[in-house]
């Protein structure tokens, strides 16, 4: 449905002192400062334009289509109220719309002249803009153009795009549609009659409006993300204002979406590749049972979890008397026991680490040719990406963006898709030995370093020195990492058979809020992941 237009207009008040054009004296009117002093004739000449839902109708300042009367006062003195509907005797046709020219008497001298347009008849109804001008009689007829802000009360918010990535920075285009009582859209360059105030639903402070006090059609105004967490799972523009209710303010909401490798959103089942045991683990929170035996696997070191709940396991060697030797095992779904497939047969000199992308694409560091192979869906033949690289290639994990990050030695190389290049960013800041890689949803990475005992966090570029550090225990051995839907941190300690969880904010403060013992099940664990 289109909306009417409110084409702009100005008022173009005309002023004569009493005596111009041979007139002789007259009487002061009840708009006179005081009876003394000599009066001048004013004449206000408005163009009202005609309703439009034609852009091209706009002119550069406002005047309500609505119009239906006006009052003219000088001085703060009793109005002068005037017809200026499409009946009126003081309008006659023009183009676009109708002019009507309202005398109205002021005094010699200086004057501030005050307009009010209405909706309905003698100064009643909806008030549809105000506009004021100072003026000066000096014996000779002038004009002074006086611009009329529309009073708003309506506002329609809208946002492009409409939707916040979480992890990538963005700026975001927010349009702001505000209109009269009767619907007519308010533009031109003259203020509103009262500000419009916009508020952001979000108050993590990684949004950020351009501007929140609004005082004139037109203003431009965006949001700008920064890429950080935000409240809640959108983020709502609102607006306020003296004459607008709740009703009729149009918020604009934007969703807030995970990126399409970002870390799944429900975290109902804890995995792990337990090593020791020969075995994958499942726990669900509050983690205070022991863990579930999913799938007896020959030394599992490392583990994934798709977005369709499919499991995939690196099986390092042999143990518990399979022999399964150098492989990636996929079992459909998580909880099965039974392999549905093998990946890279005979190919892998030791896998290590996997990660899985949004299109199920499997990649897999491997230990003994410090490479990385990527397998597509059915899971033939791999693709070599990364051939070589110089260093232990250990652990492997996907940004919320889908670049790939891998250990190299003392390193953690990053590379963009499709990941066969040269690496587009080394972090080595904080790291000794890192051995375990992940991502929360905002894209903040996580690095856990055997030799120092921490888990070191690095937000977006990643080459600063670390924004937070987690100090282990003496012993820890933390060869795996996984977020949940909350953010809290768990970390694989295979030095302790133990699984340890952090609560956010992280610091070298930073102790467990759950421990997860031997006595669950847990020997030796290596990888871990949560699925749904």
């Amino acid at each position: 449905m289109h909306r009417p237009i409110a084409v702009a207009a100005i008022a173009l008040v005309s002023l004569c002192i009493s005596a111009c054009g041979g007139g002789g004296g007259s009487a002061a009117s009840p708009n006179a400062s005081n009876s003394g002093t000599s009066v001048a004739q004013g004449k206000a000449v408005l163009l009202i334009p005609a309703r439009t839902t034609s852009a091209a109708a706009r002119r550069p300042a406002f005047v309500s289509p609505s119009a239906s009367s006006v009052a003219i006062a000088v001085n703060g003195g009793p109005p002068t109220v005037a017809d200026i509907s499409a009946t009126s005797t003081l309008c006659t046709s023009a183009s676009g719309g109708r002019t009507c020219s309202v005398p109205f008497t002021a005094t010699n001298g200086n004057d501030t002249i005050a307009f009010t347009l209405y909706d309905a008849a003698n100064a009643a109804g909806n008030v549809l803009g105000t506009g004021s001008a100072t003026a000066t009689g000096a014996g000779a007829p002038f004009s002074v153009t006086v611009a009329i802000g529309g009073t708003v009360a309506k506002v329609v918010l809208s946002a492009s795009p409409s939707t916040i990535v979480l992890g990538t920075s963005t700026t975001i285009a927010i349009t702001i549609n505000a209109e009269d009582s009767d619907g007519n859209t308010i533009i031109g360059s003259a203020p509103f009659a009262s500000p419009i105030t916009l508020t952001d639903s979000d108050t993590s402070g990684s949004t950020t409006l351009s501007a929140t006090a609004i005082t004139a059609p037109g203003t431009s105004v965006t949001l700008t993300y920064d890429g950080g967490a935000v409240t809640g799972g959108s983020v709502t523009i609102a607006a306020t204002g003296a004459n607008l209710v709740a009703g009729n303010v149009t918020p604009a909401a934007l969703g807030v979406a995970r990126g399409p490798c970002a870390p799944p959103a429900t975290t109902n089942h804890l995995y792990v590749a337990n090593d020791g045991g020969g075995n994958v683990l499942s726990y669900t929170p509050p983690y205070t049972a022991p863990g579930t035996v999913m799938e007896p696997v020959g030394n599992p070191v490392a583990i994934a979890v798709d977005n369709e709940n499919d499991l995939f396991v690196a099986a390092f060697g042999s143990g518990s008397g399979y022999s399964i030797a150098g492989n990636l095992l996929e079992y459909t779904p998580a909880s099965s026991t039974t392999i549905s497939a093998t990946l890279g047969n005979g190919m892998f000199e030791g896998p290590r680490g996997i990660a899985v992308d949004a299109n199920r694409d499997v990649f897999a560091t491997d230990q003994g040719s410090n490479s990385v192979y990527e397998f597509t869906p059915p899971y033939g033949a791999a693709t070599h990406i990364i051939p070589s690289v110089t260093g232990n290639v250990y652990a492997i994990a996907l940004s919320p963006n889908c670049n790939l990050f891998i250990t190299a030695g003392a390193n953690v190389l990053e590379y963009a898709p499709p990941y066969t290049g040269a690496p587009v960013a080394t972090i080595s800041s904080g790291l000794t030995n890192p051995a375990a890689l992940a991502f929360d949803a905002v894209g903040n990475l996580y690095v856990s370093d055997t030799a120092a005992r921490k888990v070191n966090v690095y937000a977006v570029p990643y080459t600063n020195a670390p924004a937070a550090t987690i100090q282990l225990s003496a012993n820890s051995g933390p060869l795996g990492l996984a977020l949940d839907a909350a953010g809290n941190l768990f970390v694989n300690d295979y030095n302790d058979s133990e699984i340890v969880e952090y609560a956010p904010p992280f610091s070298t403060s930073s102790t467990p809020v759950t421990t997860i013992p031997a006595s669950s099940g847990l020997s030796l664990p290596a990888g871990i992941a949560f699925g749904p």
